[in-house]
């Protein structure tokens, strides 16, 4: 059934009716986080980590949650957005400054036919390029490219990739030319999920209690470096 559309008056007496408290917060106070800092849908998500009552004329309602703690959840969840979309993008440019490195040192690949195996395994990767042809900053370099039958150097393309597409080449590269050191394909699909879900304000900290279903299966690779953090316990490394 479709739920009715509610004002920000309606929204407070909602969470009223739910058993959220208004204690540390006051109704003004809610109605102005509500009206210019989130929205109600993306706030009380935050409520699937509390428990609710399971019998009593209470039923359904949550137990000890106040509005405060769901201020304070999406808070936090916003920083925590905020620094890995930062470390995200730190990430990206090491892996394509590795990269880059390891193709000057690889006397096999001139940095042409590489690009040339990835373009060519699925068309649509070219039409992908042209399509950001004038929305991307990099427009006058697609151009350029798409002017001279599409011939990229492997130190252009990735300049005009997004971070999906780049993974793919990246993983393209080093199952083409393997490295002991610098080949870390394992942890990307991983850093891609974190990564989009930053860049769209995804809800992280809403998932606490119950985390969502992702397909996303851990590596040894990664096990291994969790590790090596002391203060994580294994339980706890496990989650």
């Amino acid at each position: 059934m479709a739920k009715a559309k509610l004002s920000i008056p309606e929204q407070i007496q909602d969470m009223q009716n739910k058993g959220i408290t208004f204690t540390y917060v006051d109704l003004k106070d809610a109605e102005n986080f509500l009206k210019y800092n989130n929205y109600y849908f993306k706030l009380k998500s935050y409520g699937k980590n509390y428990d609710k009552y399971a019998a009593t004329s209470k039923k359904g309602q949550y137990i000890n949650l106040d509005f405060a703690y769901l201020q304070e959840l999406s808070t936090l969840d916003m920083y925590l957005r905020k620094t890995i979309l930062s470390m995200a993008l730190d990430v990206e440019h090491a892996l394509k400054t590795q990269l880059l490195y390891d193709l000057s040192n690889n006397e096999d690949e001139d940095g042409y036919q590489i690009v040339q195996q990835y373009l060519t395994a699925d068309y649509l990767r070219i039409k992908s390029l042209h399509d950001k042809a004038g929305k991307s900053a990099a427009s006058d370099l697609i151009r350029k490219r798409q002017e001279n039958d599409d011939n990229y150097a492997l130190w252009e393309i990735v300049e005009v990739m997004s971070f999906g597409e780049f993974i793919d080449l990246y993983n393209l590269y080093y199952s083409t030319y393997p490295s002991k050191h610098n080949d870390y394909s394992s942890f990307l699909l991983s850093i891609k999920f974190l990564r989009n879900a930053a860049a769209h304000n995804n809800c992280l900290l809403n998932s606490l209690k119950a985390p969502y279903h992702v397909a996303i299966h851990k590596t040894k690779e990664i096990q291994f470096e969790i590790s090596k953090i002391k203060t994580i316990s294994p339980n706890v490394r496990e989650k």
